[in-house]
């Protein structure tokens, strides 16, 4: 019986100092999850206060304003600004005959 508690007794600190070890990797992996959760919290309190930013900018806006907007870019880029209006007028167009056409 003796040879068995002499057996015993060394295996438990190896199996301790393993467990030990276990526990501390775990304790790492926690510790790394953590901060990675606190920089995506951060990032998303960002990302919210932008887009209420926005939101409230543009709750603010007025059609006068989009217009105005709208004007000054067309005068800085006539070209780009032709093809747009001429795209959007031919979608509208074939939308506008379907419409119609089913009617």
């Amino acid at each position: 019986m003796s040879t068995e508690s002499q057996n015993d007794q060394p295996q438990q600190p190896a199996e301790g100092a393993a467990e030990s070890q276990e526990v501390h990797v775990a304790a790492e992996a926690v510790r790394l999850a953590k901060i990675q959760l606190e920089k995506a919290q951060k990032y998303y309190d960002e990302l919210c206060r932008q887009a209420a930013e926005k939101i409230q900018s543009v709750r603010e806006t007025t059609i006068g304003e989009v217009i105005d907007k709208t004007l000054e870019t067309t005068k800085k880029h006539p070209g780009p600004s032709l093809l747009i209006s001429a795209a959007a007028g031919f979608c509208l167009g074939r939308w506008f005959q379907r419409l119609f056409r089913k009617g």
